[in-house]
């Protein structure tokens, strides 16, 4: 899903489709190596997809595959900014970012945290969070600005921001939390009554939360 809600990605081992949600067009057919995903983007300039051989395809709208190798490490997570036109991923404790026009070449690096689960960006800068709660806010020529490390007491499983990427939601010993990632606080969703496995932050900052037999709450 982009980050807008405006499209959405479906993919197998050779195919892709992207379908549009808010527009009246037939869907976009795309084709390529697709075994073995880690992880997948899309926005309105193609379709970011990272593969276990440590390689990352972006997909342009056109069809047209251009291709590009880690130096360290499988690609763990991926996104696009807002407009499609930047494009960040995340390998252990390594962050890279391309301008989509440039991709593979002109790719900025910086140190990251380890085995990262989610990545985005807050307006223009990018935010990388760790499964053991590091987050990492960078300018977007990847300068560190702000360092966190999170109480968890455990490995986050599923983790979210909302659309500006200013809330964290996570799951963390089947325990849902919520993250001000402007001053750090955090809070436990205590509301829920059944054990969480996914979450997502909606636009106004409120958790939706799902359980393993698809059952989805959120607050009332």
């Amino acid at each position: 899903m982009s980050i807008d809600g405006s499209l959405f990605a479906i993919v197998s081992r050779l195919r892709c489709r992207v379908v549009f949600l808010r527009e009246q067009r037939s869907s976009l057919r795309l084709t390529g190596q697709f075994n073995n995903i880690t992880a997948l983007a899309v926005s309105t300039t193609g379709l970011a997809i990272t593969l276990d051989d440590m390689s990352m395809q972006f997909i342009s709208d056109n069809n047209t595959s251009k291709r590009a190798l880690s130096t360290s490490g499988v690609f763990k997570v991926v996104a696009f900014d807002r407009t499609g036109q930047m494009l960040i991923a995340a390998t252990d404790h390594k962050v890279y970012v391309w301008d989509t026009k440039e991709f593979p070449r002109g790719k900025r690096t910086a140190v990251g945290v380890n085995d990262p689960c989610l990545i985005g960006f807050s307006y223009q800068n990018v935010v990388v969070v760790g499964s053991n709660g590091q987050i990492i806010t960078y300018t977007p020529y990847l300068i560190p600005t702000k360092r966190l490390s999170l109480p968890l007491g455990g490995t986050i499983t599923s983790a979210a921001f909302n659309v500006n990427a200013t809330v964290l939601g996570c799951i963390v010993n089947e325990k849902a939390y919520r993250c001000d990632l402007s001053t750090g606080e955090l809070e436990e969703v205590t509301w829920m009554p059944e054990i969480p496995v996914g979450m997502a932050i909606r636009q106004f900052v409120e958790p939706v939360l799902w359980t393993s037999d698809g059952e989805v709450f959120q607050q009332e």
